[in-house]
């Protein structure tokens, strides 16, 4: 069997087995990149692949991409190799563990707590009168993007998909469907959050026939169909707002999960509380409990409004001054 037919087989039964949208993709990506170097060795047959040609992989790719990349690509390889032999694709399993181990050290993993914004600059651009440059509606979009990134923890690729109708002020809750995981939980709908989604839903941005099942963030693209952001676009968004807005650059999307748990954590908010509203566990370490234990966290929504809130308004008489 050819390479490419393979990959088709084995994406099309994650779909089936219920994977996430964003792991698709990282299989995809992934899958992509192991293929190209496939087609310069002139290997088609997925037969003939070898743990040798496998290492020699390794070996290109190790001076061209992160470890910790190299390892998450590894670790693909070897579940599209795994489905191979079980479908009857391929006699063995080409991929040997210990010849593909890949050691990811500290110093290789990104510092993301460097790309953690203030307090005052997230104050900064909450209070921020629109630019002069700036179109309203656009200037709503941002806000609204950064308040639900910084105060719910939401995933670029989550946000990606959020509708309005995912939206619950009453309890503070946004639903989130199938995301990394393939999990589906609830997560905080601050009132910082609520009064930017509000602004950003009357300044007009949305076309006429937008419908609150359709995506919250998009485009409407060349033939007039509102279209969603994908992640790359929304953390662009993300990147140019902050620079616009607080003069600084650098800050893409995954930094606004990292604050969002920065703040709570040195507001008074224990880890294990941080890590419930991250979707990281239920608290306790005990992850599997939350197969099985649909939880309350209303008071905990409530506790982190209250925080996000608190920021806003102990930072707003400095901006105000300062303005």
């Amino acid at each position: 069997m050819k390479y490419n037919q393979a990959v088709e087989h084995y994406l099309r039964n994650c779909e089936a087995s219920g994977r996430s949208y964003n792991t698709i993709n990282s299989y995809k990506s992934a899958l992509r990149i192991f293929g190209e170097y496939l087609d310069r060795q002139l290997i088609s047959s997925v037969v003939s692949i070898t743990p040798d040609t496998l290492i020699s992989w390794k070996s290109e790719a190790a001076g061209s991409v992160s470890p910790s990349s190299l390892r998450l690509y590894a670790t693909i390889v070897n579940g599209f190799f795994a489905f191979c032999h079980e479908a009857g694709f391929i006699p063995a399993n080409p991929y040997k563990a210990k010849l593909m181990h890949v050691a990811v050290k500290d110093s290789d993993r990104k510092d993301m707590l460097s790309h953690i914004i203030t307090e005052q600059d997230f104050a900064s651009i909450m209070l921020a009168d629109r630019p002069a440059h700036m179109h309203r509606g656009a200037v709503a979009r941002n806000k609204a993007i950064i308040a639900l990134l910084v105060t719910s923890g939401i995933r670029c690729e989550s946000l990606c998909r959020l509708t309005h109708s995912d939206l619950d002020y009453l309890t503070h809750s946004i639903r989130i469907i199938n995301a990394k995981g393939g999990k589906n939980d609830e997560i905080l709908y601050s009132s910082v959050a609520f009064a930017a989604v509000q602004e950003y839903l009357a300044s007009g941005y949305h076309p006429a026939e937008w419908t609150e099942e359709d995506p919250l963030f998009g485009f409407v693209d060349g033939s007039g169909i509102w279209t969603p952001y994908s992640r790359s676009q929304l953390s662009n968004i993300v990147e140019s707002s902050i620079r616009s807005f607080v003069g600084k650059s650098g800050f893409r999307s995954h930094a606004m999960r990292h604050t969002f748990a920065s703040f709570l954590s040195n507001n008074g908010m224990s880890d294990g509380e941080v890590s419930i509203l991250l979707m990281h566990s239920d608290g306790t370490g005990a992850k599997v409990t939350s197969r099985y234990i649909k939880r309350d966290n209303s008071n905990l929504f409530k506790k982190a409004d209250a925080i996000f809130n608190s920021i806003l308004t102990k930072n707003a008489k400095q901006e105000a001054n300062r303005k």
